[in-house]
């Protein structure tokens, strides 16, 4: 019984990534900002959503950059102007403008490693 209500209690606590694709350009203008391209259906994008869950809440990279998605079934304009040709991609800008892309494996460590050497 209290497995069960720990499991329910962690289900209830997940974090949301939230989707800007109504306001892509707004949600991108100010800062630092990663965008993760993803498709529903892609199990790779499922797998890589608790990972960007996970950055998020770490204070040193919650205070320099914000973590975003973009549903390209329902904003498929947004990824054909951003290049977007295969799922998931993550795509760091500053103040509007493109910084870079990731092209690494997705793993946690190597994406935290890449997120700190962009920031510095």
């Amino acid at each position: 019984m209290i497995a069960l209500i720990q499991t329910s209690i962690q289900i209830h606590n997940v974090l949301h990534i939230d989707d800007i694709s109504h306001n892509f350009q707004g949600s991108i203008k100010q800062g630092y900002t990663l965008v993760a391209f993803q498709v529903p259906w892609c199990g790779h994008c499922k797998k890589l959503y608790p990972i960007l869950v996970d950055i998020s809440q770490i204070p040193e990279f919650k205070q320099k950059v914000r973590i975003f998605e973009v549903n390209c079934v329902v904003s498929g304009e947004i990824c054909y102007q951003e290049g977007i040709d295969s799922y998931p991609t993550l795509m760091l800008y500053k103040d509007g403008l493109l910084v870079n892309e990731y092209t690494g494996l997705r793993d946690k460590q190597k994406i935290l490693n890449w997120l700190a050497k962009q920031l510095n």
